[in-house]
């Protein structure tokens, strides 16, 4: 997602440079927030799908025994734990400063200003 976002960001400031129209820019801008905040609505109902994806996996056992035998099972988290945090603090920051290199590309600080979790420079 963040690469295709990217991509489209590169587009448009090529496209910026040949003299694309207002509106073209307009519709842009529009298509990149609205992109962003589904990817943001999606992380947030996560927690919702997984525990749904659970609860239907519960049901099909208890319906029919034995249907998940040959399933694959979740893959296991064996990484430590500091590891871990070290790793989505580190993914934390950089999608913070795409986000905020991409609104400033765009200009669009005052338009992604009111998504939560977006800070704008």
């Amino acid at each position: 997602m963040v690469l295709a976002v990217l991509g489209v960001a590169y587009m448009v400031s090529a496209a910026s440079a040949s003299g694309v129209s207002a509106q073209d820019k307009t519709a842009t801008d529009a298509y990149l927030a609205a992109g962003y905040a589904y990817a943001q609505a999606t992380l947030a109902n996560a927690p919702a799908t997984q525990a749904a994806i659970e609860g239907l996996a519960g049901k099909l056992e208890s319906e029919c025994p034995g249907v998940l035998k040959g399933a694959p099972p979740e893959p296991s988290s064996s990484t430590p734990f500091a590891r871990r945090v070290g790793e989505s603090k580190r993914e934390d920051e950089q999608l913070s400063e795409l986000e905020s290199e991409l609104g400033s590309a765009l200009g669009l600080t005052s338009r992604l200003s009111g998504f939560s979790g977006l800070s704008v420079a």
